[in-house]
Order: C-alpha cells, then structure tokens, then sequence
C-alpha cells in the first residue's frame, strides 16, 4: 500500500509524507479519499476544507485538499494515538495512466503550512517514466 514516506522538518516538529499506490481501480474514488481525509481532521472554527483540482502540464489531473486544526485519533493503526490540535494535513489523488496515485502530508501546521507552495510544486512536477 505504502509506496514511500519522507520526514518533512521544521519548527514545530516533523511532518510526514506518504505516497501510496494501489493499481487501477484500486485504492477507492478521489472524492472518497477526499472525504476520508477530511474526515480525519477536526477542522479549525469558521474553516471549511475545499477540494480543488487542476491539470498538469503533463496531463495529469489532481484534486487536493488542505485542511487545518485537530488530527484526530486513528483506528486503523497508522496516525496518532490521540488527539493532535495545531496539525495540518495536505492530500491529493494524482489521476493519470495506470491508476491514482494518493500523497498525503501530516504535522504541526508550524510545520506543513510552511510546505504548502513546496507540496503544490511536487503535484504539478508528476510525470510518467
């Protein structure tokens, strides 16, 4: 499931990045993963996440999310044991031959909202081999 993860430094602790890849047709619709990880935070007071979603130079489509305030406990094994007030997590489904591929970045928001722009230019940077 776990393609790959990267620790992303900074002043309010590590963040983390994941990619992951399950084929074509696997890992669920954009707009389920979406919400699940929306569903995954506790979003700050007044915000209200919206997905965007933008084409590449390469072809790719990509939908993402970034949404700010509480990481809430995971069930499922991975993510924090308990609540995580001031996180920030960025997610997004790159479509393009093959399948989706899934990126998801988790952390203190002193940390990861420093990274948005650093995220964005990854997404739009994806190509095939």
């Amino acid at each position: 499931m776990r393609l790959a993860q990267a620790a992303i430094p900074g002043p309010g602790g590590d963040g983390q990045l994941a990619v992951f890849f399950f084929g074509p047709g696997g890992g669920g619709s954009v707009e389920a993963n979406i919400q699940r990880w929306i569903d995954q935070m506790e979003p700050a007071k007044g915000s209200a996440p919206k997905p965007e979603t933008f084409q590449t130079s390469k072809g790719f489509k990509v939908t993402w999310v970034d949404v700010s305030g509480v990481l809430k406990p995971s069930s499922m094994g991975m993510g924090p044991a308990k609540e995580q007030p001031g996180s920030r997590l960025l997610g997004a489904v790159v479509e393009g031959p093959g399948g989706p591929w899934f990126f998801k970045v988790t952390g203190p928001d002193s940390t990861i909202g420093g990274q948005r722009d650093a995220f964005l230019t990854m997404l739009k940077g994806v190509r095939s081999k």
